[in-house]
């Protein structure tokens, strides 16, 4: 699941609106500690943070990973681009509406 897991030393959530305090500091606590277990994704709330790992993660895109965000709300699963495309997929074809993405970071980061 996605929900806040909270230890004395450490205070950790998929989704940074989950943390107990929200600031800078606890926000890049969070996404440091994300990275340190090769989740280099993290919602605030239907935005995508995502951190470079500059290596690759095994099965980060895999065919079985895509299956397992397909028709899921985006906190059913940990953060991933394959569940913000399927959100709004899904969001335009049951409205009828166009939907945009943004993706934004420095040049050869890897968007």
């Amino acid at each position: 699941g996605t929900s806040a897991l909270i230890t004395p030393l450490v205070v950790m959530a998929a989704d940074c609106t989950a943390l107990r305090v929200l600031d800078e500091n606890t926000i890049v606590s969070n996404l440091e500690e994300r990275y340190s277990q090769s989740k280099v994704y993290t919602y605030t709330t239907n935005v995508l943070l995502a951190v470079n790992p500059y290596h690759v993660i095994p099965a980060l895109y895999t065919a079985e990973a895509k299956t397992q965000y397909l028709g899921r709300h985006l906190t059913q699963n940990e953060p991933h681009p394959y569940a913000i495309a399927d959100t709004v997929y899904r969001k335009m074809k049951a409205g009828g509406v166009n939907q945009a993405v943004m993706v934004s970071g420095e040049s050869g980061a890897g968007k």
